[in-house]
């Protein structure tokens, strides 16, 4: 999942200032995109029609079987019932008709009245993606469905078969194995990701006991199966106080988690400071150098001592916060963070003198610019498609699509990139300090992009010395490049 990150500074401040398949349709043309990266279009129109008694709530458009031309995922909500399950459908382009069709609809667990999440991933490595939908059903329980394209057979179009369906009264997560180099160099991998299903254990006693089932992918199936249960549970301190809460409701255990946290180990970016505001609906994560505020959608309850949490990026409202938080001790909490490794782990409570020590005062809230739109590019090669919220780069001859965020900082303005890490792929984030230009005259307009390469600390942003990139977008007589 995309991460966003801003200076830590304003985190520190909250810290210190905080409260306690059917027949085609007719549909008119559409011409179809070229092939490209994966770019979720949340607001973006559907390409085929939708029933006046359905409601779009997010779409993703791809190149799903390596044709020509884009597909559109769509995800339906229905008006009458909003909480009925969630409703997919494919959009497929008909090279001979000029149009798109509806190619393929199904239904996942996902309640359409819950956050959830639609993206694409390659969870078996032979660098097909399959469709994945994140979300909670009606009771506030985790669900996830695999989608996977199924083989062509006659003259059926493209259609998709279930692989994994299920909902977890914990947690659903996804481990992702570091697959070999010859992977990245498009050859297929033997390792697939295996999902994990933990559920409280009602046969202990103990509120932390979890039973975890590992599904693993079983090709002569087409499907993910169980390939091992196993029991554990978490070491807990015994008292009274603890217990309370334990037996108390969702707004019980939120309220003891409300307040600062910071990370018992540190990993290579120092100090970790995690955040919980359940009256202002916030959590954050902060280092030293950067940050990132959530807002917080949804809790359920995973076991007695335990909440998953869903949230959403406050900037890019696409890129999603899923994370499980255990009580340990009076003072003491494990976190799991789905996609993201370095906040999972173990973190003690931090005392408010502290907090308040760390703390900037006078630091004022960011507020995000609206960034350049479409495609800059210079003579090296280099390439950034602005598509907010997302940007689709070309650096050093390499494709990648992640998130983009514009914002003032102090006297410079920041543009903000961030590229996820894949198998085989590490990701980029980087802080652009930015300086736009425009010129014009009667037969064209030049647009032109100063960047210069820097990074985000408490301090504000700072250059990394390196030479700024120079991009350009001319338009005139109606084309631009």
């Amino acid at each position: 999942m995309n991460r966003f990150l801003l200076p830590a500074a304003c985190v520190l401040f909250i810290v210190s200032c905080a409260p306690t398949a059917a027949p085609p349709p007719a549909a008119p043309a559409v011409p179809a995109p070229q092939a490209s990266s994966p770019t979720v279009d949340a607001l973006a129109a559907p390409r085929i029609p939708v029933g006046a008694d359905r409601r779009v709530l997010q779409t993703l458009s791809a190149n799903l079987d390596q044709d020509p031309s884009e597909e559109q995922i769509i995800l339906l909500q229905d008006k009458t019932n909003l909480s009925l399950p969630v409703t997919i459908q494919i959009a497929h382009y008909d090279q001979a008709r000029k149009t798109y069709y509806l190619a393929w609809e199904g239904k996942v667990l996902a309640s359409a009245a819950q956050p959830l999440t639609l993206s694409l991933e390659d969870l078996i490595g032979d660098h097909q993606q399959e469709i994945l939908v994140q979300g909670l059903d009606e009771a506030g329980r985790p669900t996830l469905d695999v989608l996977r394209l199924a083989p062509r057979s006659g003259s059926l179009g493209l259609s998709y078969s279930t692989i994994f369906s299920k909902m977890s009264k914990g947690t659903i997560q996804i481990n992702h194995p570091v697959r070999p180099d010859s992977y990245s160099q498009g050859q297929n991998s033997d390792l697939s990701d295996p999902i994990i299903v933990d559920e409280p254990d009602n046969s202990a006693k103990n509120p932390l006991a979890v039973q975890r089932t590992t599904y693993t992918w079983l090709f002569q199936k087409n499907e993910y199966v169980a390939a091992g249960v196993e029991k554990y549970q978490r070491n807990a301190t015994g008292d009274a106080a603890l217990e309370k809460v334990f037996a108390g409701d969702n707004a019980t255990l939120e309220a003891f988690i409300q307040g600062p946290w910071v990370k018992v180990v540190p990993d290579k970016a120092g100090l970790l400071i995690l955040f919980f505001d359940p009256v202002a609906r916030h959590i954050t994560f902060a280092t030293p150098g950067a940050q990132e505020i959530y807002g917080w959608e949804v809790s359920s309850r995973s076991s007695r001592a335990s909440l998953y949490i869903v949230g959403s990026n406050d900037l890019i409202d696409l890129i999603k916060l899923q994370i499980s938080v255990a009580i340990t001790a009076a003072d003491t909490i494990e976190v799991s963070a789905q996609d993201n490794p370095n906040w999972t782990g173990t973190y003690k409570k931090l005392d408010p003198t502290a907090a308040r020590s760390l703390a900037r005062e006078g630091t004022s809230s960011l507020v995000q610019e609206k960034p350049p739109i479409g495609l800059y590019r210079n003579d090296k090669g280099d390439e950034f498609d602005f598509q907010v919220p997302e940007i689709r780069l070309k650096l050093d001859n390499v494709a990648m699509t992640g998130s983009v965020a514009m914002f003032p900082l102090g006297d410079v303005t920041v543009l903000q990139i961030k590229v996820p890490p894949r198998p085989g792929n590490p990701g980029l984030s980087v802080a652009y300090a930015v300086v736009a230009k425009e010129e014009s005259s009667t037969s064209r307009v030049v647009r032109t992009l100063r960047l210069q390469g820097g990074t985000l600390t408490s301090k504000g942003w700072v250059s990394d010395e390196s030479d700024p990139l120079r991009l350009e977008q001319v338009e005139g007589n109606n084309t631009s490049r």
